[in-house]
């Protein structure tokens, strides 16, 4: 078995992970029905953003 520290450490990062994947579906979908091209690049930075974290 493993360490539950690890475990928790891999739920915590797979949380995120659907969070931010869901956050990004959610704003390319919005800016899809709204056609607003300003949301893509709204995207682009937080992506960026949360991976230099």
């Amino acid at each position: 078995m493993q360490p539950a520290g690890r475990i928790r450490s891999e739920e915590r990062y797979l949380l995120y992970l659907v969070l931010l994947i869901s956050f990004i579906h959610f704003k390319a979908v919005t800016a899809t029905l709204i056609q607003v091209p300003g949301d893509y690049s709204t995207i682009q930075v937080t992506v960026n953003a949360t991976s230099s974290q």
